[in-house]
């Protein structure tokens, strides 16, 4: 038995497989998952934004944008409806990261803020939401670009969501 188990245990280990189930190789620290909120009885269609000169256009992007509030005051960037209501990304990414996630619908930006600061040798934790403006939707329209071009949606799918706004 004990032949058995020292062999398993081996082959594991070659595998590159944790016995504790925790897979180290399969973590990645700047990551942003992008999802198109589309279907209502389907699953969404998502991917992964990994090179950091993309995280860094997106983050950018987002911090450019003037704040909304008038739009804060009274809604949420994300409407309650049938079909394209939007894009989720969410930060598990170094860059940005009191960034916590986004949520892009056309021109409106709901960004949800969760940073760490120390003030005094304590960590002080803040968060919050900020509603901004994409008037010229350069935020999603990246977005759908990079969707398109990593295949998650075709081209009149992109022409779709654009025809409303």
């Amino acid at each position: 038995m004990k032949k058995y188990f020292f062999l398993i245990t081996a082959l594991l280990l070659l595998s590159g497989h944790s016995i504790m189930g925790a897979d180290s190789t399969s973590t990645n620290v700047n990551t942003l998952r992008i999802e198109l909120k589309l279907f209502s009885g389907r699953p969404n269609p998502t991917f992964d934004v990994t090179n950091p000169d993309e995280i860094k256009q997106i983050m950018q992007l987002t911090q450019a944008l003037p704040k909304n509030t008038a739009l804060a005051a009274s809604a949420s960037a994300e409407v309650s409806k049938l079909g394209y209501t939007g894009i989720v990304i969410a930060n598990d990414s170094s860059i940005s990261p009191e960034l916590e996630s986004v949520t892009v619908n056309h021109n409106n930006v709901q960004v949800n803020i969760n940073s760490t600061k120390a003030a005094g040798g304590l960590s002080v934790v803040s968060s919050g939401r900020q509603v901004r403006e994409d008037a010229g939707w350069a935020l999603e329209n990246y977005l759908l670009q990079l969707a398109r071009t990593r295949g998650v949606i075709d081209d009149n799918l992109v022409q779709v969501i654009k025809r409303t706004r």
